[in-house]
């Protein structure tokens, strides 16, 4: 077992630095009408996550406000969460959205950090859209980044160290006429509920091989978004055609983040799990899957909708996330078992996120300087690296772009896409010219 404890905060020495936040988030959270509820929902980790990203105590009572009341309005989704009952209820857009959308977790850092990975280049948006309302795909990018944040929270309480999520988002195969504005949209409603549901859950994004128009993107993104967000973000790029590694992108090599073990192979790492390290597509996959039946048959299903049926009963339509998640990394990486023999059940005893730290691993300790880095809130994983990697901040840039305007989003999101491709189009002549122009010095030079 390596020790890689002295790379995250004890969670000891955060209670100890807030300790007077969070004294005062409780005396505003008791002044609410639906105080008593909110502090039932939430126990010191969680109101911790919300003093480190709101330096103002009324902000953060306001964000749990938001939160209970979004909970209050949403149970499938929190129950889902609880493991009670599948998500989304219902079984065709469930399958829809394993078969078509290439995310998932996967691994974990060197300090045991949960990986959240997504493919937008083998995705299939207009598949998913045939079975599914774009609501259920909003909720259904919420109800993942939830299942990050509760897996960190149980990382954390059992390691008495606190725990982020680190995101890899693969740019391979991908291409700028495949975005999907819906999709988009989609992503951005979900992107709002970051900051009033999963505060403090990123810690890095890694953006590997990324497409040609994202240098684009990216130089409007540095206009748009925060210093501290965009430290956070380290783009690898696939050069000279060679395999591309996560593990030798210049920031995360230095930080010694991932190992080649839990790196999925389709990322330059060795992993290469039974029905792919994102289950139901394969490593070595180049393509979405599609939804194109097998046979002629008005009913038949596609093989990718089979498949993701074989994978739903075989789970009883239950999702395993969370356990099989939180159960590798604290045996891989911090050599212990779980607590509760069936966690999963004891859980579904409790409100989400109501549970005590680990006495026996969370020693009171001398504080210690929490680096910048770890105060700093960011939006939800999924959805900030997402809309990061398309450069489409709804809470900024579009806000930005529609005040006094009298344009709805979608049209926004429109003329957005049609300057982008404007401006990629552009930049592709200018390197072309630069390459007629090189080689005919050379014929000159002969």
């Amino acid at each position: 077992m390596s020790d890689f404890s002295h790379e995250l905060p004890l969670l000891s020495d955060l209670y100890q630095q807030q300790a007077s936040r969070l004294s005062a988030l409780k005396d505003q959270i008791s002044l609410l009408p639906q105080g008593a509820a909110i502090m039932k929902e939430n126990d010191d980790l969680a109101l911790l996550r919300y003093v480190l990203s709101n330096p103002e105590t009324s902000k953060a009572a306001d964000l749990l406000l938001k939160a209970h009341e979004w909970k209050a309005a949403n149970p499938h989704v929190m129950e889902a969460l609880r493991g009670r009952t599948p998500f989304p209820p219902e079984r065709e857009a469930r399958l829809a959205l394993k078969a078509f959308m290439a995310i998932g977790h996967h691994g974990h850092s060197k300090q045991g950090e949960p990986i959240f990975i997504i493919r937008p280049g083998i995705s299939n948006p207009a598949a998913v859209w045939k079975y599914v309302k774009r609501a259920t795909v909003s909720d259904y990018v919420t109800f993942k980044n939830l299942q990050s944040l509760q897996i960190c929270d149980i990382l954390t309480r059992e390691t008495g160290r606190f725990h982020k999520v680190i995101n890899i988002v693969d740019g391979s195969h991908m291409s700028f006429s495949r975005m999907d504005r819906s999709f988009l949209g989609a992503v951005g409603e979900a992107s709002k509920r970051g900051d009033f549901l999963t505060p403090q859950l990123l810690k890095k994004q890694v953006i590997m091989d990324p497409p040609g128009f994202f240098s684009v993107l990216f130089s409007i993104a540095k206009v748009v978004k925060s210093k501290k967000t965009l430290e956070k973000i380290h783009v690898h790029s696939n050069t000279n055609g060679k395999k591309k590694d996560a593990s030798k992108c210049p920031a995360v090599k230095a930080e010694g983040i991932i190992s080649t073990e839990t790196l999925p192979s389709f990322l330059g790492g060795s992993c290469r799990c039974e029905g792919g390290c994102i289950p139901l597509f394969d490593n070595e996959t180049k393509e979405p899957n599609t939804d194109t039946p097998a046979g002629t048959g008005g009913n038949t299903k596609s093989p990718a909708l089979k498949d993701a049926e074989r994978f739903d009963e075989a789970a009883g339509g239950r999702d395993e996330t969370i356990d099989k998640a939180v159960n590798r990394i604290l045996k891989e990486v911090h050599g212990l078992e779980r607590k509760a023999e069936k966690a999963t059940q004891e859980e579904e005893k409790r409100p989400i996120v109501q549970d005590t730290v680990r006495a026996d691993i969370s020693p009171a300790s001398v504080p210690v300087q929490v680096s910048a880095d770890s105060a700093v809130g960011v939006q939800d994983p999924f959805t900030e690296a997402l809309c990061t990697f398309l450069d489409f901040d709804f809470e900024s840039a579009l806000d930005d772009a529609l005040d006094g305007l009298d344009l709805d989003e979608d049209a926004a999101l429109d003329g957005f896409l049609e300057e982008v491709e404007m401006k990629r189009r552009t930049a592709s002549r200018g390197m072309g010219r630069d390459r007629m122009g090189r080689e005919a010095g050379r014929g000159r030079g002969g």
